[in-house]
């Protein structure tokens, strides 16, 4: 019993540590953005849109086999960076692709619990 109780002393003496921890503040990641700024508008011909895009930024049509009309990849190569953006026309059809994106965001639900639905209205 003696050498049990000197075996348990020697123990919490050894686990003592005088480094303290002290919690780290959160952190972002930080981005170095260019100085130079400059914009033109995209030069996308029968396009039903267009927009200004970086000088930083190219554009191009998605390599996926399953793009549709219209369908484009706005990459920062800088940065390793894509951004995804696809149209659709709107002709009495708008219900449909309510539900369309109801569905995809409700199938990442599994995944992503954060999810709160709200309502919003814009005339």
């Amino acid at each position: 019993m003696r050498h049990f109780f000197i075996i348990i002393l020697v123990l919490i003496f050894a686990s003592c540590n005088s480094k303290r921890t002290t919690p780290k503040p959160r952190g972002y990641y930080r981005i170095e953005l260019p100085q130079e700024r400059g914009y033109a508008r995209t030069a996308l011909k029968n396009y039903p849109y267009s927009f200004e895009i970086s000088s930083h930024a190219t554009v191009a049509p998605p390599d996926d086999e399953h793009n549709e009309p219209y369908w484009i990849n706005v990459s920062y190569p800088a940065y390793n960076a894509k951004i995804h953006i696809s149209y659709k026309a709107v002709k009495n059809n708008l219900e449909k692709f309510v539900e369309d994106t109801h569905y995809l965001v409700y199938k990442h639900h599994v995944k992503a619990d954060g999810i709160q639905p709200r309502r919003f209205e814009s005339p």
